[in-house]
């Protein structure tokens, strides 16, 4: 069995963190399941590294596919390419790219791929992700086509779940909280960290995903954040979990608040892992926030999207989102909070309780994904070898 994962890849560590999360469950689920992504996903060696196989279904290059699907089989292992016609079904854990804020062309893309004669009978899954809103009717009719496509659709949150609702046609969706939190941390062996710290992580789309489009607003609350901080007793280093994107914002933070540390890791795990060792994550990047508060790390967090209302909302923490990041009162509250030892023993204590609430829901999730896709089928005959 091969199974294809849609809409991930190592752009961002959120993205990357997805696949993993997948590969992870599956792999415990039916050891001798295979893998595959889109050429699209990240380099050779990447995709490599994750023990994934690569679809020949090469978007935009046709010479490249013709000679991928001709290539003899030899060629073909040795180069761990999947023909589009093995596939079983293709799950997509975009995250958030079915919306009006991203336009039509995610949600027709994909129906482009499901449309094409040798995926006529794949299935395809939707995994918990951030859907809407669905107000642009191109968007609309882009993503209506899409989900009606679909066999399974998983919501991450309520206002996503009544979007997809609204639209019509759609198959019962269902609703599931984000399915990364139980993919561990690594410690950060390789990495210097101060004994005690607050773990900044900034977002490029606070810009352009908002009306800030000149920065100023978002740029004040960091700094606003790391003057606070230096109150404290953590001291604040940034964490990039885009380190291409969000990189860009630093010269000018660092003009307003100094030269800060900067940490940053090829590997998702490990940054969860130095997530895990901070006092207080300050936070803009949404798998970065769910990898701090899923560790019971008090964390506060700004956002572009109602996906980051309804995380905090799911770890019981609504106080700790700033909505408005223009008054200073809000982010000293809630820092105020998280740094008083009562209050964080308490907050700590349900962040940790939230966890174990969430983990149970995306068991329910994962298996029934599992039995939509076939995969709880035992195997039979013996595993020799794994891919």
């Amino acid at each position: 069995m091969i199974l294809e994962i849609h809409g991930t890849g190592t752009h961002n560590r959120g993205a990357e963190l997805m696949a993993m999360a997948v590969a992870a469950r599956l792999r415990q689920t039916r050891p001798d399941i295979r893998l595959a992504v889109s050429s699209q996903f990240g380099t050779i060696e990447e995709r490599a590294r994750h023990g994934f196989l690569t679809v020949d279904d090469f978007p935009g290059r046709f010479r490249t596919r013709w000679y991928a699907r001709l290539a003899p089989d030899g060629f073909r292992r040795a180069m761990r390419l999947a023909q589009t016609s093995e596939i079983t079904a293709v799950m997509d854990a975009s995250g958030f790219a079915f919306s009006d804020k991203w336009g039509p062309g995610p949600a027709e893309s994909l129906v482009r791929k499901m449309d094409q004669s040798a995926r006529r009978g794949q299935k395809l899954v939707l995994l918990p992700q951030a859907l809407g809103p669905f107000q642009n009717p191109q968007v609309a009719s882009a993503c209506r086509r899409l989900l009606a496509r679909a066999d399974l659709i998983y919501a991450r949150d309520p206002d996503s779940l009544a979007a997809v609702q609204a639209l019509g046609g759609v198959r019962h969706p269902k609703l599931c909280p984000d399915f990364t939190t139980s993919l561990p941390g690594w410690a950060p062996a390789d990495i210097e960290l101060p004994r005690s710290f607050a773990a900044i992580v900034p977002n490029r789309r606070m810009l352009d995903k908002t009306d800030d489009r000149d920065g100023s607003s978002y740029l004040g609350f960091l700094e606003t954040a790391v003057h606070a901080l230096r109150e404290t007793e953590y001291y604040p280093l940034i964490l990039l979990h885009d380190a291409v994107e969000d990189r860009q914002l630093l010269p000018r933070l660092f003009v307003r608040v100094g030269e800060l540390q900067v940490i940053e890791h090829h590997d998702p795990q490990v940054l969860k892992g130095v997530l895990s060792r901070a006092g207080v994550v300050i936070g803009s990047r949404f798998h970065a926030l769910v990898g701090a508060l899923s560790q019971g790390v008090p964390s506060i967090g700004v956002g572009w999207s109602h996906k980051y209302r309804w995380l905090f909302q799911d770890f019981d923490c609504s106080e700790n989102l700033i909505e408005d990041m223009s008054y200073p009162d809000a982010f000293d509250r809630a820092l105020s909070n998280v740094c008083d030892p009562d209050q964080r023993e308490l907050l700590v204590r349900k962040l940790l309780r939230s966890t174990r609430a969430i983990d149970e829901r995306v068991d329910a999730m994962w298996m029934n994904v599992e039995e939509c896709l076939n995969v709880r089928t035992p195997l039979s005959e013996p595993v020799l070898f794994l891919e």
